[in-house]
């Protein structure tokens, strides 16, 4: 391939809905993708078309029973459009082994991308590809997907098999960590094709100074969903032992979701809400102006593909203290760039939490040091950029 049509490389993206707040990866990797001059078009299953980047909306279940007969039928209608493509794709997928309502499905899902010629098609989350596994093939593009956490860690469990198909079509396997791509291997992946690209972060944007010291009361944060895998659970009861130690603290949560409800009842009960600030979603320059006030920084999540949120932290000089949860074990340095436990122990996280509390003036510059030259060092845009140029040009 020469070096114009390398810069040229036609790039489809698939996602289930247009980025939210919390998912800045995203926005970073299409960041990326423009700046090496690749053509780069979104493919949204369900949702609004993006100002910022080029997309394609697909067939939407959102809204009544006349709306959906109005997206059958453009689905429909682009499918007339592209018979040979929509009869192959149909062949395909029966030769292997799709029930027919299946086949059905997978054609309507997929006739919003039947149109385009693309270099690659690329799956933003593995369970983008579960019923569109031949598309690629009958669009004669190359076929990539990146695993990024539920999609290979906890989805799996609840639909066993599910990605068979996926490894033997796949071109390309994306991954953030380790520990993902070894759970991606006990769920049947060998087929060798695989390419690590760790997350990385806008440093001019998350700049932030050496922490010396820590204030009084502890000024805690975390920025993260509310969400089941988020640990929170076992959070709240670590402040709540603060509490009950007569620790003083002020902890703000930045982020929204399905939990909020059921977290603010949990704070109520264990009588720690009133030193608990529910921030919701914020912006990225809101995000900066957060962090800059708080000291010490928490995600001690079930679950997690390597987070974004952890590496701004760092980059901002908080002490961070996270689980070993998958991709954490990578993000965060234990005892260097900040404290790694064992999840699911919110007494020990409590222990942790008081002993970085009292850490001596030296040993709070240290890990603060530490952790900014980390991840201006080794999660940059620049490595992020570089990475995905070897990726897509295989």
């Amino acid at each position: 391939m020469d070096k114009n049509n390398k810069k040229n490389l036609r790039i489809g993206i698939v996602l289930h809905s247009y980025p939210g707040v919390s998912e800045s990866f995203f926005f970073e990797k299409l960041r990326c993708l423009q700046e090496l001059q690749f053509k780069v078009l979104l493919f949204i299953d369900d949702g609004k078309k993006s100002q910022k980047f080029n997309s394609v909306i697909g067939f939407s279940w959102a809204g009544g029973i006349k709306n959906k007969i109005i997206e059958l039928f453009k689905s429909c209608f682009r499918l007339v459009k592209n018979p040979l493509k929509s009869i192959y794709l149909y062949k395909y997928n029966y030769d292997s082994g799709y029930h027919f309502r299946e086949n059905i499905v997978s054609l309507i899902r997929s006739s919003h991308i039947l149109s385009y010629k693309l270099d690659w098609l690329h799956f933003g989350f593995a369970t983008n590809a579960i019923g569109r596994e031949n598309l690629a093939t009958t669009i004669g593009s190359k076929m990539s997907a990146s695993i990024r956490g539920y999609d290979i860690a906890i989805y799996p469990k609840t639909n066993i098999r599910c990605y068979d198909l996926l490894w033997e079509r796949l071109d390309q396997l994306h991954y953030i960590s380790d520990d993902l791509l070894s759970i991606a291997k006990s769920e049947g992946f060998n087929n060798g094709r695989k390419f690590k690209i760790p997350p990385s972060i806008d440093i001019k944007k998350f700049y932030g100074q050496v922490r010396k010291t820590i204030s009084k009361p502890l000024k805690i944060v975390t920025n993260a969903r509310l969400h089941w895998k988020k640990g929170y659970d076992y959070l709240f009861q670590a402040l709540s032992i603060l509490k009950i130690k007569n620790i003083p603290f002020e902890y703000t949560i930045i982020g929204y979701g399905e939990d909020y409800e059921r977290l603010v009842y949990a704070a109520h009960q264990m009588n720690i809400f009133t030193q608990i600030k529910f921030e919701k979603e914020l912006s990225s320059y809101e995000i900066v102006n957060v962090l800059s006030k708080n000291d010490i920084f928490i995600l001690y999540s079930i679950q997690e593909g390597f987070s974004n949120a952890v590496l701004e932290a760092q980059a901002m000089g908080l002490l961070c203290i996270v689980s070993d949860a998958e991709g954490l074990n990578e993000n965060v340095i234990n005892g260097k760039t900040g404290w790694v436990i064992p999840k699911l122990e919110p007494e020990l996280l409590a222990m942790t939490i008081i002993k970085v509390a009292k850490s001596s003036d030296n040993k709070i510059k240290e890990i603060s040091s530490n952790a900014i030259e980390h991840v201006r060092c080794g999660h940059n845009l620049s490595i992020l950029k570089d990475g995905y140029k070897k990726f897509f040009y295989v």
